[in-house]
C-alpha cells in the first residue's frame, strides 16, 4: 500500500522534469495565438514561442567575426539622431492614422538610457491646411547613420536593448526603412502591444512603387516565456540577401523567407528608428494607458 502511494508522486515529478527539459530549446514550430497583434490587411502571420534572458548582452558578436560598426549607449545625448515631429510619422515611414502627436519634449536621455514618453495631453496642429486635434503625444527618432546589406557587406546585424512600455494601446516600435517607403525596403525587429507583454511581431515590407506594399503572410509572432516589461531584453535582426535572421536574447526565434521579396532588399539603404503608436485600434480613448519605452543601447555589425 505505502509502495503505490509513492508511485504516483514519483511519476508525477519525472514528468514534471522531462515537460522542463522539452523548453530548453527555442521552439520553432508554429502554433496559434490567442490575442494577435493588430496587423494591417489580410496578413495573418506565423507563431513562434521563444526562452528569454533578462539583460542579455551581445559582446560576444565581435569574437565570432563580426565588426561593430555603430553603437550608441545614450550617454552623450542624442548626437547620433534626429528627432522627429509633427502628427504623422516621417515622409520615410508609411502614412499615421494614430492617435498620436510626436514632441521632441517626449524624447529624453538620462543615466544612459533613451527614454521614449507617452502621455495623454491635447495638441491641436495644422497639416496640408487641415486642423487637427491630438488627445495624445509620443516621440519618435531616426538615425542620421545609414546601413545596408549589400555586396560589400552582405550581412548586417542590428541589435537594441529594450524594455517595453506597459499599458492599453501602447504600440512600441523598432525597425529599419529606407526612403520612399517601401521602395527601400522596411524591416520591423519588433512591434508590440503593452497589453500583451510576452508577445510581439516581426515583419518585412517591400514595393516597386510609393506607398504600395507587395509583401503579405510575412508576420511572426513572437510569444515569451516572461513579460518583456520587466526587465531588458535583446533584439537582433540579421538582414541577408535571402533571409532575415530574427534573435531574443541570443537564441534564434525565426527565419523570415516568407512573402517572395526578402532578396528585394539587398543593397538597399535604411535608417534605424524608435517611436512608440498611440494605438486606438481594440480600444476607446478612455481606455488607453500611457507608459514609457527604454532603450538602453543600440549597435550595427558587419561580417563577411
Amino acid at each position: 500500500m505505502k509502495t503505490s502511494l509513492l508511485v504516483k508522486p514519483v511519476l508525477a515529478i519525472y514528468l514534471f522534469l522531462f515537460l522542463v527539459s522539452c523548453q530548453k530549446n527555442i521552439l520553432q514550430t508554429p502554433e496559434t495565438s490567442p490575442t494577435p497583434i493588430p496587423t494591417s490587411g489580410s496578413d495573418t502571420g506565423i507563431y513562434f514561442t521563444a526562452k528569454t534572458v533578462c539583460n542579455y548582452d551581445d559582446s560576444a558578436l565581435v569574437s565570432s567575426g563580426w565588426t561593430k560598426t555603430f553603437e550608441d549607449n545614450f550617454d552623450s545625448g542624442l548626437s547620433k539622431w534626429s528627432v522627429l515631429t509633427g502628427g504623422s510619422a516621417s515622409p520615410q515611414l508609411q502614412s499615421n492614422p494614430h492617435l498620436q502627436y510626436y514632441k521632441e519634449s517626449n524624447i529624453l536621455v538620462a543615466n544612459g538610457v533613451l527614454q521614449i514618453v507617452a502621455k495623454k495631453e491635447t495638441v491641436t496642429n495644422t497639416v496640408n491646411g487641415t486642423q487637427k486635434t491630438y488627445d495624445f503625444t509620443s516621440g519618435q527618432i531616426e538615425s542620421k547613420s545609414t546601413f545596408s546589406a549589400n555586396d560589400n557587406t552582405p550581412k548586417v546585424r542590428i541589435v537594441a536593448r529594450i524594455k517595453l512600455p506597459k499599458g492599453y494601446g501602447m504600440h512600441p516600435v523598432f525597425l529599419t526603412v529606407g526612403n520612399n517607403w517601401p521602395t527601400q525596403g522596411q524591416i520591423e525587429m519588433i512591434r508590440a502591444n503593452g497589453n500583451e507583454t510576452n508577445f510581439y511581431s516581426t515583419n518585412y515590407h517591400y514595393g516597386n512603387v510609393a506607398n504600395n506594399n507587395l509583401v503579405s503572410n510575412a508576420h511572426g509572432f513572437i510569444r515569451t516565456d516572461t513579460d518583456l516589461a520587466a526587465c531588458y531584453h535583446t533584439y537582433e535582426t540579421e538582414w541577408t540577401k535571402n533571409v532575415l535572421n530574427f534573435y531574443l536574447d541570443g537564441n534564434l526565434v525565426e527565419q523570415k523567407t516568407s512573402g517572395g521579396y526578402v532578396p528585394k532588399l539587398f543593397g538597399k539603404t535604411h535608417r534605424l528608428y524608435f517611436y512608440t503608436i498611440i494605438n486606438s485600434e481594440l480600444l476607446t480613448s478612455s481606455q488607453i494607458e500611457t507608459g514609457t519605452l527604454f532603450v538602453d543601447w543600440v549597435r550595427v555589425y558587419t561580417s563577411k
